[in-house]
């Protein structure tokens, strides 16, 4: 995919080139979804997952299906895993840019991708949808949903990590807001 990158008055034309994850990734992804998670995630228990990088490997595969990398002239920016749900749709997860290539069209890049990957299930599957669900307090993240063909399904208030319990203070004082998007692949 061809994106355009701004540098000072003229205009470059940036490859993002999408492939599988590989373990030589490693470093940079983790780096790249750290990242990504500290700046969505405020609850303090998630930050402990920074001095632990085995954890943030655990946690990612375990619910990863596919993991794909964006490249720009070689150096991974971007990362997007999805899983197959049990009602056979696409979920699209963990979808992170390094903070230095954003709106560079990494995002598109990364989106599009599972938009493929879930395609090519629904020509030999029951896969109807694409869902993934959000608390991105930014407005980028939902304009760029959008902008791949997602629709907002719906909003939960008060979204809190399922099985976790919290006290009445942050009921009260930490409300976050969960954006449920579908789009439909038939």
């Amino acid at each position: 995919m061809q994106a355009h990158k701004a540098n000072g008055n003229f205009t470059e034309d940036v490859t993002v080139v999408m492939r599988r994850y590989t373990p030589s990734d490693n470093k940079e992804v983790l780096r790249i979804f750290q990242e990504g998670m500290m700046e969505m995630v405020a609850d303090t228990a998630f930050r402990g997952l920074l001095y632990h990088p085995e954890s943030q490997l655990l946690y990612a595969a375990i619910t990863v299906h596919c993991l794909w990398v964006a490249e720009i002239g070689g150096s991974v920016v971007g990362l997007v895993a999805a899983h197959c749900l049990q009602d056979g749709s696409i979920e699209l997860l963990r979808m992170s840019v390094d903070r230095r290539f954003r709106r560079q069209r990494v995002g598109v890049a990364l989106g599009q991708q599972v938009l493929k990957f879930a395609r090519l299930c629904a020509s030999s599957s029951t896969t109807t949808s694409v869902v993934l669900g959000t608390t991105a307090y930014m407005a980028a993240p939902h304009r760029l949903y959008l902008a791949l063909g997602f629709r907002c399904v719906g909003i939960t208030e008060g979204f809190s990590t399922p099985g976790i319990e919290r006290s009445l203070l942050e009921r009260a004082f930490y409300r976050v807001r969960h954006h449920h998007y579908k789009v439909d692949l038939k």
